[in-house]
């Protein structure tokens, strides 16, 4: 018969029968599991021996070294990645960096900010709308939050970040341009505003005639910052020309106006009648202020120097024309409007 079945409470106690040599020999046996799941035995001839033996072993071996998983980091979550892009990307404005930020805590940080940018999935960005439709949010808040998203996404693939965006495989909320079917509606009475205020400038009687340059660069193109930005060394004189190379804005944080050059420089030179009046106008600008025109540093995306820059639209004493619109042309003398100018100036 073989060897008799361990009785309960035995636990690993048990006797074992060795033949060798030509005789039979009978000792005890005590086992056990490591934390490791390996088994250990201990022997003696008699049952307390062996077990004396087993917690001997087990006091004074050493204890065996736990296998942990190493885990590897996620990464940025997405409001983290945000502030990096944010900080990182010189190209963008004072202000639009700070429309882009309100955008994300509003709109996305609520639902994903805490999430690894990786784990930022095609689902993940529709459960956001969802949400985002449940808690109200309108068409216009919707399309700029996507469009804020869709960048910051964007550059976290260049910087490899992420691999891909979620976003280039869906489609941009839907909204109604309520500015552009206004444009479309009354397209033609703009026009006729416009071409009665630039010509009312053009009027050397005008009282708004000193403005007459600005009016036409704006006219013509140029953002309201880029046309109080142009310095005198931007027109030249032998060629007849104008190049845009900065433009007028606040130092972030207070302290003065200064002069950050343009990314990517343009150039108006004469050729339709527009640009030849706009450059006639440069170059009377050019000739009035010429000892008493305000001088701005001209600093990088960094903040540092690089340069000075006499501005070449100023006001009669020479300071910077203010950045807001252009209606306080228009409110000083209203009353100096005459025939079809009137209405069209009080229009705009």
């Amino acid at each position: 018969m073989g060897q008799r079945r361990r009785r309960k409470g035995d636990g690993g106690l048990y006797q074992a029968t060795v033949h060798a040599h030509g005789g039979e020999y009978r000792y005890w046996m005590a086992d056990w599991l490591d934390e490791d799941g390996k088994r250990h035995r201990a022997s003696g001839a008699t049952p307390e021996e062996a077990l004396a033996r087993k917690n001997q072993r087990i006091h004074t071996a050493r204890p065996a070294a736990r296998k942990t998983r190493t885990r590897r980091p996620a990464g940025p979550t997405v409001e983290q990645a945000a502030e990096l892009w944010l900080a990182a990307d010189q190209s963008l404005g004072e202000t639009s960096r700070r429309k882009y930020l309100s955008n994300l805590k509003l709109h996305v940080f609520p639902y994903v900010g805490s999430l690894p940018i990786k784990r930022l999935t095609v689902a993940a960005v529709s459960k956001i709308t969802e949400l985002q439709r449940t808690h109200g949010i309108g068409e216009s808040a919707a399309w700029h939050t996507w469009k804020t998203l869709h960048t910051m996404l964007a550059w976290a693939v260049r910087t490899r970040l992420i691999s891909e965006n979620p976003l280039d495989f869906m489609d941009a909320p839907k909204r109604t341009n309520h500015r552009a079917e206004h444009i479309d509606r009354f397209i033609d009475a703009h026009t006729t505003t416009a071409l009665g205020i630039t010509a009312w400038a053009a009027d050397e009687s005008s009282p708004i005639h000193k403005y007459y340059p600005l009016i036409m660069a704006m006219s013509l193109g140029l953002r309201r910052a880029e046309a109080l930005g142009l310095t005198r060394d931007a027109l030249d004189l032998g060629g007849f020309s104008l190049t845009i190379r900065a433009r007028l804005t606040q130092r972030p944080g207070g302290g003065g106006r200064i002069l950050p050059p343009i990314r990517h420089q343009e150039r108006a030179q004469p050729g339709r009648s527009p640009s030849y009046a706009l450059l006639q106008g440069m170059m009377q600008a050019y000739h009035q202020h010429q000892s008493d025109a305000a001088v701005l540093p001209i600093e990088d995306a960094g903040g540092v120097k690089v340069g000075e820059g006499q501005l070449l639209l100023v006001r009669d004493d020479g300071s910077p024309i203010p950045l807001q619109r252009l209606e306080f042309v228009l409110a000083a003398h209203p009353a100096g409007l005459q025939g079809p100018y009137r209405r069209q100036a009080h229009a705009a």
